[in-house]
């Protein structure tokens, strides 16, 4: 396949004639720079978080974009990229970025202090606290294929994006639609939606599309909703990693050279630990919403301690699985016959390319349910062929889960 474009954190290559593939990757970046820093299953979070959305919204009749996923791959809808659009043209990416906002964050915030937006505008009567909710959504487009995302008016964002006024219009309705959505879905799972970015494409006779990805931890800002209601912001996004190098002055010496026109400091690498507890910052939200659907199909069934046991180990902390050798296969099928009525996670059909992991997955809970049967470890993993280590791993990483769920 043709790789059409290098993003920081996404590559997009040709399908077809018809559809791009996104391929997710586990860059990280901050402040339009990449850290050279790895985060371990980033891209997979990214892609089957914006999946996640992207039914959502469709089952609500807004068109978007999306085809399928699978792991870290996006399959999309395609749309052409035009160098100056105009309102005759068509089928068609908006070259532009649409941000919203419902609470004073980021560079709105910095923007109040340094004087640049005038807080009263907004329709605070005093100077706001960073945090306060917003009187009313803050609506910004910036620019997207420049160096650096820039603020725009409607005037240059009409011009350079194609559109009538009527047209920007409805994309911010589209957006607050969207944006109900989520906060809807989010506020059962103890999250405040603070902002968020989306892109937007034409189609045939101008229809309106939401494309690209949104509703991530990368393109939207989250908080712990009940720490908040007490007084405190836990940042739960990419924002995590912004203040990270905020505290440790490197985001003053990137605007200061910016500023006076000088060579960029090189952004350092993340510390160890904190590459860990960003990955699985990434990770949480996907198995939240693993966890949330098992349970209630749970409900709904005569579950068991083996079914349980099997929900925990099908989530995306505990990969690699351990795989099954195909000398296993039968035994593994046994469990999943023996079991099929009390299993809460979804067994996919043998031709999708889930199936193998499924059945890992499925190994990995019978490890863990004969060593609670047996409580004599060193049968089990002579059985079953695994190492001490990284049994002791996925038991440690299973127990965390398992508290979590309760």
């Amino acid at each position: 396949m043709e790789l059409l474009r290098k993003g920081k954190v996404k590559e997009v290559y040709s399908f077809n004639d018809d559809q791009l593939l996104f391929y997710f990757t586990d860059n990280i970046s901050v402040f339009d720079k990449i850290i050279p820093s790895k985060i371990p299953r980033k891209g997979e979070t990214l892609c089957k978080s914006s999946a996640f959305w992207f039914r959502k919204i469709g089952e609500k009749g807004i068109k978007n974009h999306y085809i399928s996923c699978e792991d870290s791959k996006m399959i999309v809808k395609r749309f052409r990229i035009v160098d100056k659009p105009d309102i005759g043209d068509e089928n068609y990416l908006i070259p532009l970025e649409f941000i919203t906002r419902y609470y004073l964050a980021g560079s709105l915030y910095d923007r109040i202090k340094e004087g640049k937006v005038d807080y009263k505008s907004l329709g605070y009567r005093n100077m706001p606290k960073y945090g306060e909710k917003l009187p009313e959504p803050y609506f910004e487009i910036t620019t997207k294929f420049e160096k650096f995302d820039r603020k725009l008016d409607w005037k240059e964002a009409q011009e350079i994006g194609g559109l009538t006024k009527g047209e920007i219009e409805e994309i911010r309705e589209i957006i607050l639609k969207i944006d109900e959505i989520i906060k809807n879905d989010v506020e059962k799972r103890n999250l405040i939606h603070v902002d968020g970015k989306k892109e937007f494409a034409l189609g045939k006779g101008r229809e309106i599309y939401v494309v690209d990805t949104f509703g991530t931890l990368d393109e939207d800002r989250w908080w712990d909703k009940e720490k908040y209601e007490n007084g405190e912001i836990v940042q739960l996004s990419k924002e995590f990693v912004r203040q990270y190098y905020r505290r440790i002055g490197y985001h003053e010496k990137l605007m200061e050279a910016r500023k006076k026109g000088l060579d960029e400091p090189p952004i350092p690498p993340l510390p160890e630990e904190m590459i860990k507890e960003v990955s699985q910052l990434y990770i949480d939200p996907l198995t939240a919403d693993f966890i949330i659907a098992c349970l209630k199909r749970a409900a709904q069934k005569t579950a068991d301690e083996f079914s349980i046991i099997h929900m925990i180990c099908n989530t995306l902390e505990l990969r690699p699985y351990f795989k099954a050798r195909t000398a296993e296969l039968e035994h593994v099928q046994e469990y999943l016959n023996n079991y099929n009525s009390s299993l809460a996670a979804l067994e996919p059909s043998i031709y999708e390319p889930e199936y193998d992991e499924f059945i890992n997955a499925t190994k990995t809970a019978i490890v863990f349910y004969q060593w609670m049967e047996e409580k004599d470890e060193d049968f089990i993993l002579e059985t079953y062929k695994v190492r001490p280590g990284e049994f002791n791993a996925k038991k440690n990483r299973a127990d965390w889960i398992l508290f979590a769920s309760e």
